[in-house]
């Protein structure tokens, strides 16, 4: 998760939590195993379709990689950034290329993919968690949606030093109005 969760107002309790362990970012290898990991899974009765399908996404990463390092994004530490250097930004190109075959060139237009196709009542596999977001989240993705962009502006409207945890009751609430 992102580092900036857990500090400030947000510091884990040490007394669950004594030891604090920080990922490095993921190296290009470790994303295209990820990749081929998955798509050996999604697609385990076709093997050729797997190997493809990781080949087409692997390839268009090393893409938008180029794109990204061409508009000089860089790190604190001044080395260059990856576009995808987490397992979440790994995820996100799957979930959008597994339902789309393709990934957007923006970055915006990317995580909104991976929005609509998160909302998609095709992607969630829980029945019993697909029913209770129904019922709790009245209405199809488009507002599911404007509810969701409601709660986010809500929170960064809170401003940094209120943290970024929110309970179900204060969602519900902030939901209601």
């Amino acid at each position: 998760c992102r580092i900036a969760a857990y500090q400030d107002q947000t510091t884990l309790n040490q007394a669950y939590f004594p030891v604090t362990v920080e990922a490095q970012d993921l190296e290009p290898p470790h994303v295209a195993a990820l990749i081929r990991e998955a798509y050996k899974d999604i697609y385990a009765h076709d093997t050729a379709r797997a190997q493809q399908e990781t080949r087409n996404l692997i390839q268009r990463i090393e893409e938008l990689e180029e794109a990204y390092q061409r508009r000089g994004q860089k790190q604190d530490s001044g080395s260059p950034q990856r576009f995808v250097h987490s397992p979440l930004m790994v995820r996100l190109m799957l979930i959008v290329h597994y339902n789309e075959r393709h990934l957007p060139e923006q970055r915006a237009e990317l995580y909104d993919r991976a929005v609509s196709n998160l909302l998609d009542p095709q992607y969630g596999y829980d029945t019993e968690v697909k029913a209770q977001l129904s019922r709790e989240l009245a209405g199809g993705p488009d507002v599911q949606r404007e509810l969701l962009q409601h709660l986010a502006f809500a929170l960064h409207s809170r401003g940094e030093q209120q943290g970024r945890i929110i309970n179900v009751d204060e969602v519900r609430r902030e939901l209601r109005e």
